[in-house]
C-alpha cells in the first residue's frame, strides 16, 4: 500500500510541475514580459523556459513512470 500512495505522490508532483510551471509562464511571466523591448523579452523568456524544462522532461518521466 505505501508504494501506491509513493507513486500517487510521485504522479501528482510530476502533474503539478508540468501544468503549474506552464501556467506560470503563459499567465504571469508573458504577460509581464509585454512591457520589455522583444530582445529583452526574448532573453527573458530564453532565461527562464531555459532553466524550467528540463526539469519538465524530469517531471513527464516521473509522470509517466508512476502512471
Amino acid at each position: 500500500m505505501r508504494l501506491h500512495y509513493l507513486m500517487l505522490f510521485l504522479h501528482l508532483l510530476g502533474v503539478v510541475w508540468w501544468v503549474g510551471g506552464m501556467a506560470f509562464s503563459h499567465l504571469c511571466l508573458r504577460p509581464a514580459a509585454l512591457v520589455l523591448p522583444p530582445p529583452q523579452r526574448l532573453a527573458l523568456m530564453a532565461g527562464a523556459l531555459g532553466r524550467f524544462f528540463p526539469m519538465v522532461w524530469v517531471a513527464i518521466l516521473c509522470t509517466l513512470g508512476s502512471g
